[in-house]
């Protein structure tokens, strides 16, 4: 699969027909006892940790994938979530692309959460590496789902597959991201997304699907470590590590209500065969800084107010693929409506304080950080990198 039979492949209007055009209002005939058993792909990461965390405390049974099961390490932290004396919670490991492995996975599942996505640590070297594994992950899971008559599917996209590269003062669930100027991780979720609509457009009679397209996210983690996307980017904004800020308007989620969305739309019979953009607004980076130092700048921490002119972004987008992505949309104002989520869920979103707050006390508290540090020229290069766009997730 190459990029051009894939630009072949797609049609915005089309794309948005598959959606609105499928209005199944079936009911979501989905248990919610211990004896009904969702599964949760990626459960260990820093959205899926708090979806199995929602899910339990629900009283279902959840079954989480993960990349390595020798590596304990990775998600020890969900089996605190569980009650050791009646556990409702189970690992196993699946490789994404791995067709056979999902049916020996879900035989026993009602229901799919689909988190997991390829993250690499750096940048690929090419765009498949990410893009083929995201493809072909989400259409393993989704054969495996319709194959074994599991019909209730809620996947995660992002507010990338809305958006793509070219610049709109607003969006909503109608817009469909155009692949051109996106970064590699960017690209997978689009094109993702788009497989996941085409399957279920093929079978419409037997699977049920929910997308949600959660903005950037922050909040406070489940995870013993920060080695997440907005982890690292948050450690070095607290640690005095970033000394200028982007000019980006960034549209952001509570992780914890991204979670709680995914969750409820299992039981939500308005959600079938939807997408909704989970973003509780956009926010300037210098509002970062504002309130941040407002509340912790007496406790030893220092934060940014220089603001990066566009000329040396454009210098360094010649050679630097993610700066130049981010281009057409530097300081301008973008936004993302939620008026649809907040109407079908009657979803209230945490306010932008709430979170930033709540996050900077997790790391503090979890020691992941502990004073100022001084900043080095690494530091000083990813000043000029969004941090959706680092690729440097890893879960």
């Amino acid at each position: 699969m190459d990029d051009d039979e894939e630009d072949r492949s797609y049609d915005s209007n089309e794309d948005q027909e598959i959606v609105q055009n499928q209005t199944v209002q079936a009911s979501v005939a989905l248990g919610m006892t211990d004896q009904t058993k969702v599964l949760v792909t990626g459960g260990a990461g820093y959205l899926g940790s708090h979806i199995v965390y929602y899910l339990l405390e629900k009283g279902v049974s959840v079954k989480v994938t993960v990349r390595d099961i020798t590596e304990t390490a990775r998600y020890e932290h969900l089996k605190l979530l569980d009650n050791p004396k009646h556990s409702r919670l189970q690992f196993a490991e699946a490789k994404l692309t791995d067709k056979e492995c999902w049916k020996n996975i879900m035989h026993d599942c009602h229901a799919v959460i689909h988190v997991a996505s390829p993250t690499p640590f750096k940048a690929p070297k090419q765009e498949l590496e990410v893009i083929y594994p995201a493809v072909e992950g989400t259409l393993a899971i989704l054969h495996a789902a319709v194959e074994l008559g599991i019909r209730r599917v809620v996947m995660t996209s992002s507010f990338s597959a809305v958006k793509g590269g070219k610049y709109k003062l607003t969006y909503n669930e109608e817009a469909w991201g155009d692949p051109e100027n996106v970064t590699s991780i960017e690209k997978s979720k689009i094109f993702s997304e788009r497989a996941a609509w085409y399957f279920q457009k093929e079978k419409a009679d037997k699977l049920d699907l929910t997308v949600i397209c959660p903005g950037f996210l922050l909040g406070p983690c489940l995870q013993k470590h920060f080695d997440f996307s907005s982890g690292l980017f948050f450690k070095k904004f607290m640690d005095g590590r970033v000394t200028s800020l982007l000019k980006m308007h960034v549209p952001v989620c509570d992780v914890r209500d991204a979670a709680l969305v995914h969750v409820q739309a299992l039981w939500n019979s308005n959600s079938v065969n939807n997408r909704y953009i989970c973003v509780q607004g956009s926010h300037w980076f210098e509002s970062f800084s504002t309130i941040l130092s407002r509340e912790f700048e007496t406790n030893g921490f220092a934060f940014p107010s220089k603001i990066i002119s566009a000329f040396p972004l454009k210098l360094i987008a010649f050679f630097d693929s993610g700066v130049r992505t981010m281009l057409p949309f530097y300081g301008k104002e973008i936004f993302f409506s939620n008026e649809k989520l907040k109407k079908d869920f009657s979803f209230n979103f945490r306010g932008f304080e709430e979170t930033l707050i709540d996050m900077a006390k997790d790391f503090i508290e979890k020691k992941f950080i502990d004073r100022v540090k001084a900043k080095t020229n690494h530091d000083e290069e990813s000043d000029y990198k969004l941090p959706e766009l680092a690729e440097t997730k890893k879960e």
